[in-house]
């Protein structure tokens, strides 16, 4: 107990740093698994969806690729500062 409070007593004064890299680890989270649902809807709606024309299909797909490469730069850009952040906060 004695070491929680010690620790506890050195973290105060980043408090906001400690706050800011939390909420960053959620939003990496929240990316990471929002990658495969997108993965899930481009395989259905472009490829195994035979009934729409295929010109609507690919104007879809380029829709999905745009999304997918924005979540993926995203969460890598984000998981870069928040490594960068815990090192500096540690």
């Amino acid at each position: 107990m004695n070491k929680a409070k010690r620790f506890l007593s050195y973290s105060i004064p980043y408090w906001p740093w400690l706050l800011l890299a939390l909420i960053l680890i959620l939003f990496i989270s929240v990316v990471i698994n929002f990658i495969p649902v997108l993965s899930q809807r481009i395989i259905d709606e472009c490829f195994r969806d035979t009934s729409t024309p295929a010109d609507q299909r690919i104007a879809l797909l380029m829709t999905y690729i745009k999304y997918y490469l924005i979540l993926a730069a995203a969460g890598h850009g984000v998981r870069y500062l928040q490594s960068i952040l815990t090192a500096w906060i540690g």
